[in-house]
């Protein structure tokens, strides 16, 4: 008898163990809860679905309300003005488990006056327990923290009015304290640059490998060119690994035996968002994919100017002007049989709602043109105004922004020969085709297509281009 009771409590025993392994192996996953495109709550849920934890914006700002002072000595302040939770309406898309999912990392932030200040949160799963750092951050968090594989630490970049990845922070969530920041001066000292005007480094790419974390920037003086970076967990180690040259993806026109460029070589006529245009000399390896028929492959290879003026498009790396390709596709040319009464319009006839440039603080740099288009009203697709600004020589951008909401959805489609659109068409055609036919071939040093672009659920779809 006292052998079977021994032998059934090492069974419990053994069973009991195995429910505290099995809890802490399981795995979370979080979901997360929008209206109108905005993250209202972060839903941890395990591999049933079932909730393990819930975070309402709601929640969290009446949590920071209760304490606030108790966080801050003093409080921190964003265009002149404190900041206040009652501003915090949603979270960023920054949120991510440890690899131990026993806590989870968020992020909120407030803005005005073309800045933004962040706050880094974390819940401890095992106890439900809300902290944020003290410490306040630069710019706004798009996208997921990453963690070390120790669950101690995040890293992320942030974002700014100026520039996309302005700053990389690796903050230690067990000690609840940054520990250290690095911004284009960082970069620029460990280089010995001394360049004239702004460098933007685009901090980007961020990994774990082993205890450092490695990250991707721009070159301060060639655009070209991807600089590689490694730094331990406290800041102490910066390293320069490499360089290589930037992967791309462009279409345009190829381009051979044309004045001022060196003989028998393809180049591609193309352009590229935000510029006007250029050609790259193409670079063909022994391992370049060419996809499409076995003629003009052959025609490619043997350089034959008869593929001259073909559309393509290209994959390689981009390198101090040449393109080593991947890949090259031939496209076919496509023909854009578009009407703007296809696609009419209502217009909107109520009050317009002051401009909102939350989701596109970049947009503030222009803010007075914008505005000043604005107090016209909607004169595209109904209830919508399109801005058109000036960048330089054969070059345009668009704000479009919802006149009833007052919401910016859109920034920075650029053109080169202009826009086309109306008051009461969801139709919008960049360099219009009309504004082409006076060009003659020598004129320009690239190729310009005509772009259809349809709303659709606020947002620009690409529909065609020739």
């Amino acid at each position: 008898m006292k052998k079977i009771i021994l032998l059934l409590l090492i069974v419990a025993i053994f069973y009991v163990g195995y429910l505290i392994v099995s809890e802490d192996d399981k795995e979370l996953s979080i979901k997360e809860h929008r209206e109108d495109d905005f993250i209202k709550s972060l839903e941890v849920v395990d591999e049933n679905e079932e909730t393990v934890y819930l975070l309402s914006i709601d929640d969290f700002r009446e949590w920071a309300k209760e304490n606030w002072e108790d966080i801050f000595e003093e409080a921190p302040k964003i265009g002149g003005r404190e900041v206040d939770p009652d501003y915090f309406s949603f979270f960023d898309p920054s949120s991510s488990l440890s690899p131990d999912f026993k806590t989870l990392a968020f992020s909120v932030h407030d803005y005005a006056a073309a800045s933004t200040i962040t706050f880094i949160g974390k819940v401890d799963l095992e106890n439900n327990k809300i902290s944020i750092l003290e410490e306040t951050k630069r710019g706004g968090v798009n996208q997921p923290f990453k963690w070390s594989k120790s669950g101690e630490e995040i890293a992320y970049t942030t974002n700014t009015a100026r520039a996309m990845g302005d700053f990389l922070y690796l903050d230690n969530l067990k000690k609840m304290e940054n520990n250290f920041s690095l911004s284009e001066d960082d970069l620029m000292e460990y280089l010995e640059f001394d360049l004239t005007g702004q460098f933007m480094p685009s901090f980007r790419d961020i990994r774990w490998e082993k205890e450092r974390l490695f990250f991707l920037t721009d070159h301060p003086e060639d655009r070209e060119i991807v600089l590689y970076w490694s730094i331990d967990k406290e800041g102490e180690s910066l390293t320069l690994e490499g360089e290589e040259g930037r992967e791309v993806t462009f279409r345009g026109n190829l381009m051979i035996n044309n004045p001022g460029m060196r003989e028998g070589v393809f180049y591609l006529s193309y352009q590229e968002s935000g510029f006007p245009g250029g050609e790259k000399e193409l670079i063909l390896e022994e391992e370049t994919d060419c996809l499409d028929d076995r003629e003009k492959c052959i025609s490619l290879f043997s350089k034959d100017p008869i593929l001259s003026g073909e559309k393509v498009e290209v994959k390689g790396v981009l390198e101090r002007g040449k393109l080593s390709l991947k890949s090259l596709e031939f496209l076919e040319e496509e023909a854009c049989n578009y009407d703007f009464e296809d696609f009419l319009s209502e217009i909107y006839q109520g009050e317009g709602t002051e401009i909102n440039f939350e989701n596109y603080p970049q947009a503030l740099n222009f803010q007075t043109r914008i505005e000043d288009s604005y107090r016209e009203g909607p004169n595209f697709a109904g209830k919508y105004v399109l801005v058109v600004i000036g960048c330089g020589t054969n070059c345009e951008h668009l704000t479009l922004i919802n006149y009833e909401t007052g919401e910016v959805l859109s920034h920075g489609l650029n053109a080169s020969h202009g826009f086309e659109f109306y008051p009461d068409s969801r139709l919008l055609v960049v360099n219009p085709p009309e504004n082409l036919d006076h060009l003659e071939e020598g004129d320009l040093f690239y190729e310009v297509e005509s772009k259809y672009y349809l709303l659709e659920e606020e947002e620009l779809i690409l529909i065609c281009s020739i």
